[in-house]
């Protein structure tokens, strides 16, 4: 409510005259970590990446036309699709078919979100958030080496949100335990995929991050 804002003036605390809540879109990239894991099949032969991809398909087509968020895909190779709409990025995020067993996981995709989505946001406003899809990583750096990313997104305000896709002899390693760590320093969560879980609805993670305040009052300025 308008009493629980003060506006300070010159050191002088004035009253807001009104404040509203609106809705604002929402700058995300779709980070994809390739390796052979995510190209695991299940009984119907759907690897664990289309499964995945099918979930961030049906949720970008749920999005309301009037407010269109800002998506983009990237992976190792680079940026795939570039601050879209839904439907183009949709077409994207469908025409993305790469040979997963061919890619060794490593952090480029998460360097290239960050790019990415640090960029100029294109209405005031709007927050950013990265959903990063990664199987596990081996290597004794790793913490240390996702240390500068960690940084580099609380500096900018971006949220990261994993979904850790891999065996389920995984989830408890200290790869998952680094991943884990980046989500949480970073203001997300992680959701672990071996193919069997149930995905939780991916507007769940954006919807406290589609509204922002306008507030309005009197100035008692006298010269410009």
């Amino acid at each position: 409510k308008p009493e629980a804002v003060t506006v300070i003036e010159n050191g002088v605390p004035l009253p807001v005259d009104s404040l509203n809540e609106i809705a604002v879109p929402l700058q995300l990239v779709v980070a994809v970590n390739q390796g052979t894991p995510l190209d695991a099949r299940d009984a119907n032969g759907l690897s664990r990446f289309q499964r995945v991809s099918q979930v961030i398909a049906q949720w970008a087509q749920s999005r309301p036309p009037d407010l269109p968020d800002d998506l983009s895909l990237v992976s190792q190779a680079g940026p795939v699709i570039n601050h879209a709409a839904p439907a183009d990025f949709i077409v994207g995020l469908n025409g993305f078919q790469p040979d997963m067993r061919a890619a060794t996981p490593n952090l480029q995709s998460l360097a290239t979100a960050i790019d990415t989505v640090s960029a100029q946001t294109p209405r005031l406003g709007m927050k950013r958030a990265i959903l990063l899809i990664t199987p596990q990583m081996e290597g004794a750096d790793l913490a240390a080496s996702i240390e500068p990313y960690i940084q580099r997104a609380v500096e900018n305000k971006i949220r990261i949100f994993i979904w850790y896709v891999d065996a389920n002899t995984t989830f408890t390693n200290t790869s998952a335990a680094v991943f884990n760590n980046l989500a949480i320093q970073t203001g997300g969560t992680m959701f672990q995929y071996s193919g069997e879980e149930r995905f939780p609805d991916p507007e769940v993670y954006f919807s406290g991050l589609r509204r922002v305040y306008s507030l309005t009052y009197t100035s008692h300025a006298a010269v410009s």
